[in-house]
Formats: structure tokens, C-alpha cells, sequence
């Protein structure tokens, strides 16, 4: 490759085409790569895929690299060795390979497998020819042979030099943009919303249309996204019935009628997205700093049980309270009382989790975003003259308690010594019980 097509020379990297598109999906200068112990014959090690780090780039299409993450099962790599591989075309992810993989290459024509569309092989073609034909003489080597998939264990045609045939296969279309997705959700959840808000300013200025609104914005944008199908939904809310109404059988039956998607079924963009969400709510946090959310609940449950107490004896006095009474509300003042210094103290710790560490804040935000869903609602009530008091209540009753889960998820994270992985699992025939 000459320089003038090398963008980045400290990241020659980058002047992969594949890899260019590829890289924003992933950690900076990192890409998942297929690690293994050779080829399905030599070795019976499910293979695993695991970030990479880019080092260097010493010939064009060849990559060196260190492994970030720990490898669980396999002999013939760990976390920190250097390794060097190559991008598979079809799969659009990295594949360890060898030297002597790596000279003999260019020789063969790689057919994809029939199950999985993988076009590498996990080991050198004259190591897997030795094995499938151990009684070829020496210095020979047949036309062409047939392997098992190092990845999933169906059949694959490698052939000497280049085979020239017409694929059988639809030519894969080229991974959505994260504009396109985006756009298309929400103009799906626009159309999913629609009916609801028709009703809402037309024939009925009630609550439900405005509930109608919201299932059917979540439900039209969910559906548009990659991998998402009717079918899967409807069978996802088929198992979870069975499962919650045929004791100890209909947990065996779902498990099966559930089953996670293939590899090549996940647009790359929404395996990135999930990925992103996950690891947003769940960062590296070495100190959580639990003690300035618990002060922050303490100082609120103080000022709103003295706001609650001021506003008890006021009304025991005929004078007007600061908060009490509330709105709507038919309860006894010491239970308004009570419920008003529960939610100081909520409001207190979710200011306190937003100052004490990102274990607490991110989750913080998230019970925040939700509450901001119900207030758009909530504001479109009080547009069409339909929201009372009432209304107002509930919402804020909602709003608080999903502040209260969020800080106590909050909290359970901070304090779980758990390990943490984040990729997405995969259904693969070829897995094989420890």
C-alpha cells in the first residue's frame, strides 16, 4: 500500500476500508477478533471473540494487535498477547491468524460457509489437508477440499487458486447508518402514535387515547429497529405467558421457544447501540461515594418531614401550609405528611447520586428521562383542558418513584462485586457443554 493511501500514519489502520467503517462501532483503535486454537480439526475449543487493540499494520490487509479482555477456554492465547489477523469480508470481523496462514492464503479460494457466511479458516490449508487426507504423498495437495467451519461446524469448499463461480448467496446488503435508524424510528413511532393523538385532539380528550399514543410510539419505533420482527415480539410475549402460567414446564418451554439470533440477523449499528446503553448505565466507578447520596436522602427526608410537620400544625391552626394539603388527595394529613418527606428525602438522594459518581448519576438520568416522558404527557393534558389536580398527583407519584428505583439500582451496582461482560450472545449450533 503506497502512503499517499495511508490518511493516518501513526493509524495505518484506518486505510481499511472495512476497518474505516467498522472502527466507530467499537473503543478507540480496538476491534473484535476472532480468537481460537486452530482449525476444527486440531482443536475442539469454542472459538471466542474478544477486542483487540490495533498496534500496527505491516502489510496491507494484515493487522497486529494485543488482546484486551481475558480468553476463558482457550490454550494458545490470553489477555495481553500479541496477535496478528486478518478481516473477513463477509463477517466484517477480525480472525487470528498464523504466519504460515498468512503465506499460504493467497493460493486458495475460501468459499463461505454454507451456515454462517464465514470465509476464513481457523487453520493453515495444508494443516487441515493432512488431516482430512493423511495417506496424500508428500508435495501433493488436491484441487480442492472440503472442511467443517471453524465456526459453526457446517461445510466449506476451499479450492487452489481462484475459483471462478457465480455465488448462489444474495449479496448481503451494506450495514444501515446510525441517521438512517434513527430517522426511520422515529418516523415509525410516529405512525405508531398517530391513532392515539387523532382521538386525543378529535372525539375523546380523555387519558387513554394519550396512553394509546405512548404504547403505540414505543411499539412502531421498537419494530423498526434491526433484527426487531413481529414474529419475534409475538413470540417473546407468547413464552413469558406460558412461563408465567404453566409451573415449572412453562420456564423449559419458553427457554426454548426464545432463542437468541443468529450473528448475521444483528445489524452491527444495533449490537453497537446496545452495547453503548449498557455500558453507559454501568461504568467503571472505584468509589461510588455512597455516603453523599444517603446524606443528600437524609437532608431531604429532614426538610420535607419539617415541611410536612410546619404544614400539619398550620392547618391545626386554620392557616394555609406550604405543601399540605395535597392536591386531589383523600388521605389523612399525617399520611400526606409522610409521603411529602418520602419524596423530599427521593429528590434529596437523586441530587446527591448526581454529585456522588457516575455509578449513581447515569442511572439518575435515566429515572430523569423518564419523568420527562410523563411530563410531555402531562403538558398535553393541560393543552387540551383535561388535566385537574388529580392528574398532577399521579404524575408526581410516578416521577418519584421511578427516581427511587433508579437510585436503588444505582446502588446495587456500586456496591456488586460482579464481573462484567458485554457482549451479546449469540445462537451457535456448534457450542459444545463444558
Amino acid at each position: 500500500m503506497t502512503p499517499s493511501k495511508i490518511a493516518d500514519p501513526l493509524r495505518p489502520w484506518l486505510s481499511h476500508p472495512i476497518v474505516r467503517r467498522q472502527v466507530p462501532l467499537y473503543p478507540k483503535d480496538q476491534y473484535e477478533v476472532l480468537l481460537h486454537d486452530g482449525g476444527p480439526h486440531p482443536s475442539k475449543a469454542k472459538p471466542e471473540v474478544r477486542l483487540v487493540e490495533f498496534e500496527s499494520m505491516p502489510e496491507e490487509n494484515l493487522f497486529v494487535g494485543r488482546v484486551q479482555d481475558p480468553v476463558e477456554h482457550l490454550k494458545s492465547v490470553k489477555q495481553g498477547d500479541r496477535i496478528s489477523f486478518i478481516i473477513s469480508s463477509s463477517t466484517l470481523c477480525g480472525v487470528m491468524i498464523s504466519k504460515q496462514y498468512w503465506k499460504e492464503r493467497p493460493d486458495w479460494t475460501i468459499c463461505r460457509c454454507e451456515g454462517c457466511d464465514f470465509d476464513e479458516l481457523l487453520a493453515p490449508p495444508s494443516q487441515l489437508m493432512s488431516e482430512i487426507y493423511p495417506d496424500l504423498p508428500s508435495g501433493t495437495a488436491p484441487a480442492s477440499f472440503t472442511t467443517a467451519c471453524g465456526v459453526c461446524g457446517e461445510k466449506q469448499l476451499v479450492t487452489h487458486g481462484v475459483l471462478k463461480i457465480q455465488s448462489k448467496r444474495k449479496a448481503k446488503r451494506a450495514p444501515r447508518s446510525t441517521t438512517s435508524i434513527t430517522l426511520t424510528a422515529l418516523l415509525c413511532a410516529a405512525i405508531g402514535a398517530a391513532p392515539g393523538l387523532i382521538m386525543f385532539f378529535t372525539i375523546w380528550q380523555a387519558t387513554a387515547p394519550i396512553v394509546i399514543a405512548l404504547l403505540g410510539a414505543i411499539i412502531g419505533g421498537a419494530l423498526s429497529l434491526p433484527g426487531v420482527s413481529g414474529e419475534r415480539v409475538a413470540t417473546g410475549l407468547a413464552a413469558m405467558t406460558i412461563a408465567r402460567n404453566i409451573p415449572v414446564a412453562g420456564s423449559q418451554i419458553a427457554d426454548k421457544m426464545i432463542q437468541p439470533p443468529a450473528q448475521g440477523d444483528v445489524d452491527p449499528i444495533s449490537k453497537w447501540a446496545t452495547e453503548k446503553l449498557l455500558h453507559f448505565l454501568t461504568p467503571e466507578c472505584q468509589a461510588p461515594h455512597n455516603w453523599i447520596m444517603f446524606t443528600g436522602l437524609a437532608l431531604g427526608l429532614l426538610i420535607g418531614g419539617g415541611v410536612a410537620a410546619h404544614d400539619v400544625s398550620a392547618i391545626g391552626q386554620r392557616n394555609e401550609g406550604l405543601v399540605l394539603p395535597l392536591p386531589g388527595s383523600k388521605d389523612s394529613l399525617l399520611t400526606q405528611g409522610v409521603m411529602v418527606a418520602i419524596a423530599f428525602a427521593v429528590w434529596g438522594g437523586g441530587l446527591g447520586g448526581l454529585i456522588a459518581s457516575t455509578a449513581y448519576r447515569r442511572f439518575v438520568i435515566v429515572g430523569l428521562m423518564v419523568g420527562a416522558i410523563g411530563a410531555l404527557f402531562m403538558w398535553l393534558l393541560l393543552l387540551a383542558g383535561n388535566a385537574d389536580n388529580g392528574y398532577l398527583a399521579v404524575f408526581c407519584i410516578a416521577s418519584v418513584l421511578c427516581l427511587a428505583v433508579a437510585l436503588f439500582a444505582g446502588f446495587l451496582y456500586a456496591n456488586a462485586k460482579v464481573d462484567q461482560d458485554f457482549s451479546l450472545e449469540f445462537d451457535d449450533d456448534s457450542e459444545e457443554d463444558d
